[in-house]
């Protein structure tokens, strides 16, 4: 890859989607700041920020990260914070009323379960040690403020909290 494309990107928003964007910008830009307007704890907890908060993921979403620098270990840190592996069709039982118990086959596959804070909680962890991204939690974006000439973006106003 060639050198920077600018000195700075920013990120609004400190969810799994914005912090895999900031940790794809960070190859391109001297610089990536994300901005985030709740408070961020040090261990995995629901956020009023953070859409369907109540539910389970997969982590089939892992494959999405691999383009991204910092995939790299991503599933044992997970595992490292938490998650289980759970055997696809054996550690789960299916029943039907008519049938009754299904079979539980080995199929030879396995899914890494966690917590949506938990995927964000160790998605964050990692965005963090990349060295020229930096997180500002505890505030609001009010404005995005475009360039003079064109159609970029110069910044953003943001009101900490």
């Amino acid at each position: 890859m060639g050198g920077p494309l600018g000195q700075r990107a920013v990120v609004v928003g400190a969810e799994i989607g914005g912090l895999s964007m900031a940790g794809a910008l960070a190859k391109h830009f001297e610089r990536v700041e994300i901005f985030e307007r709740d408070r961020l704890t040090a261990r995995a907890a629901s956020r009023s920020g953070t859409p369907r908060i109540g539910t389970y993921m997969f982590c089939w979403l892992v494959a999405c990260w691999r383009s991204v620098r910092f995939s790299r270990g991503f599933e044992s840190d997970l595992v490292r914070a938490g998650a289980v592996s759970v055997k696809v069709a054996q550690d789960f039982r299916y029943e039907r009323a008519d049938v009754g118990v299904l079979l539980q086959p080995d199929f030879g596959m396995s899914l890494l379960c966690a917590s949506r804070p938990l995927i964000e909680l160790v998605l964050r962890r990692r965005t963090e040690a990349i060295t020229n991204i930096s997180l500002r939690p505890e505030g609001r974006v009010t404005e995005i403020v475009p360039a003079p000439a064109d159609a970029a973006v110069s910044g953003v106003r943001f009101d900490a909290g």
